[in-house]
């Protein structure tokens, strides 16, 4: 029985450094800089929270410390494909990526809201190596 794994984080209204990068850019950037920097590089990078934004830095932290033990138990990576991409809302657009391990593929659900600004900030993050669970609706 293959051993599922999901890791959730949510940081809705968090006000965070101005970003004019789409939502699939600052996606790709942070699996690239995982790949190549490693977690907490990546994870602080990708959801850079304000000096006033305290409230979400152990959440962040918790997700370093998700991703620090699990990422290594897949291997390395051979890199990403993306599954899908869609608007939620107009403000809000989800994307799905599957990460290439050598057992086991993970995919990565991310979800993006377009402030009053016009800026596209990360909402939520998760991780799931349960296909059928991450990959439920999808047509």
């Amino acid at each position: 029985m293959k051993k599922s794994m999901v890791i959730g984080f949510a940081l809705w209204g968090l006000t965070a450094v101005a970003r004019a990068a789409t939502p699939t850019e600052q996606m790709e950037g942070f699996l690239l800089q995982l790949e190549q920097q490693g977690v907490e590089p990546a994870v602080q990078a990708f959801f850079r929270p304000s000096p006033g934004a305290g409230v979400a830095m152990p959440q962040i932290l918790m997700m370093q410390q998700q991703l620090k033990t699990v990422l290594p138990t897949l291997g390395s990576t051979s890199g990403f494909e993306k599954v899908r991409e869609w608007s939620v809302a107009p403000s809000l657009t989800r994307l799905m990526y599957l990460g290439k391990y050598p057992q086991t593929p993970l995919i990565w659900s991310a979800y993006f809201y377009k402030s009053s600004d016009g800026q596209w900030w990360p909402a939520r993050l998760d991780i799931s190596t349960d296909l059928n669970k991450a990959l439920d609706g999808l047509n």
